[in-house]
């Protein structure tokens, strides 16, 4: 996935006078518009760390409030989105990313009683001492008119030592700092506010558990012929699928990976349901998986030393490492990406279903995909499942949930072999 300042509105043209590389700053990084591209980006970034944490009990209140956000969880989603920022632009080489960020209070019940506005957010950043015009808490350059910001601007560029590279680089911290956590407060205002307010899904009743047990096995047809086309021993779109979940958990606690073992675990734990996996596979996926992660803009090009290189070592052949980083790509490129899964289910049930599915097994899959929100996409299929699992204390259940997400299994594993094999005909040679 691109930078998240990638979705700024404008660019910076150096080769222009100061005052002019000024004014395109102001217009960049202190423009609080929502609707802009970049507020539509922070608020896909929120909606996928709080998907991600619904599961942390850390973050919410005890049953029977358990879809209430607590302030401490606030805090934390605000706090790794800024994280990430730091991470991505680098910004530890002006100053270091703050320790902890508590917008509300511990003591408060209801994080929704908290207003939180624009000038608390600037006077926040101002305490950081990284921007010679705000400091010690003053956030009136915020509010000053545009001619105004440009002279304090231009009297400080003009200073010894200083120079319009430097001030691009403090204002573009301090700017995009303030956008990206005003956006977010408000986003993570309304998401939360809409899954305390949302309804559980339709309870599955123990008899329709026991019918759906009951009835023929689910008869999923076999995966169409563009699988075969891969001409692999190994079922990669399956393993893939599997993999992203189990090792995008490795990357949420890395002080404490011992990533040997962790990747065995992991082998050992899929071995069950891939058969020929090896370890070495597992630590393949891992690698261009971390690659990808860190840098989503290069190409299967960019990379063709290092897969080499991963081919003398672990003894996978090369075309199946092109196989793998198409599928792992397909996570963020493909109509996974794009499409809510619960519209990805409700078509599956109505194109695949007819025949191969019963009465109480449709309404047993619908009850627990169909009302997902949309910001929940088909990518995060996988993930959701687990997570129903994880829940599930009736082994019952769990068998239920296994075979009749089999069908939408399938159609991940489709999509993914789709994509893959069209990125693979761009680069025949590579």
């Amino acid at each position: 996935m691109k930078k998240m300042l990638e979705d700024l509105d404008g660019k910076i043209v150096l080769n222009q006078p100061p005052e002019s590389i000024v004014t395109d700053c102001l217009k960049i990084y202190l423009n609080f518009v929502q609707g802009s591209n970049f507020s539509k980006r922070v608020e896909e970034e929120i909606k996928n760390i709080f998907d991600e944490k619904k599961s942390n009990k850390t973050y919410f209140f005890q049953p029977p409030k358990q879809n209430t956000l607590k302030s401490i969880g606030f805090n934390q989603i605000i706090h790794i989105l800024i994280r990430r920022l730091w991470d991505e632009e680098d910004f530890f080489r002006i100053t270091k990313n703050p320790s902890q960020i508590s917008f509300i209070g511990a003591e408060i019940q209801d994080i929704h009683s908290v207003s939180i506005s624009l000038s608390d957010v600037q006077k926040f950043i101002s305490n950081q001492n990284i921007f010679p015009f705000i400091s010690g808490g003053d956030v009136t350059y915020f509010t000053r008119t545009e001619l105004d910001q440009m002279r304090k601007a231009m009297i400080w560029i003009k200073a010894p030592g200083n120079t319009p590279q430097k001030f691009i680089e403090r204002i573009r911290l301090v700017g995009s700092y303030v956008q990206t956590v005003f956006f977010g407060i408000q986003c993570l205002f309304e998401i939360s506010k809409e899954y305390q307010n949302e309804k559980p899904n339709e309870n599955i009743k123990p008899t329709e558990i026991k019918k759906a047990l009951s009835e023929t096995e689910v008869r999923i047809v076999p995966l169409s012929i563009e699988l075969n086309e891969l001409k692999t021993k190994i079922d990669y779109p399956l393993l893939v699928d599997i993999l992203i979940y189990e090792i995008k958990n490795l990357f949420k606690n890395p002080a404490n990976l011992n990533l040997q073992e962790a990747l065995k675990l992991i082998s050992n734990k899929t071995r069950i349901i891939v058969p020929e996996l090896s370890e070495r596979h597992t630590t393949i996926i891992y690698l261009i998986l971390k690659e990808i992660t860190k840098s989503p803009q290069k190409t299967i090009e960019d990379y063709e030393l290092y897969f080499r290189t991963l081919e003398e070592k672990l003894k996978v052949p090369y075309n199946e490492i092109k196989i793998i980083f198409f599928l792992l790509k397909s996570d963020q490129e493909s109509i996974l990406k794009d499409t809510p899964l619960s519209e990805f289910v409700e078509e599956c049930i109505t194109t695949e279903g007819t025949g191969i599915l019963s009465e109480i097994q449709i309404k047993i899959l619908r009850s627990l995909f169909t009302t997902l929100p949309k910001e929940i996409r088909a990518n995060h299929f996988y993930s959701v499942k687990e997570k129903l699992k994880l829940k599930m204390e009736d082994s019952q259940k769990k068998k239920v949930v296994d075979t009749l997400t089999e069908l939408i299994h399938m159609k991940i594993r489709e999509e993914r072999t789709k994509f893959a094999l069209t990125e693979l005909k761009k680069y025949p040679n590579s």
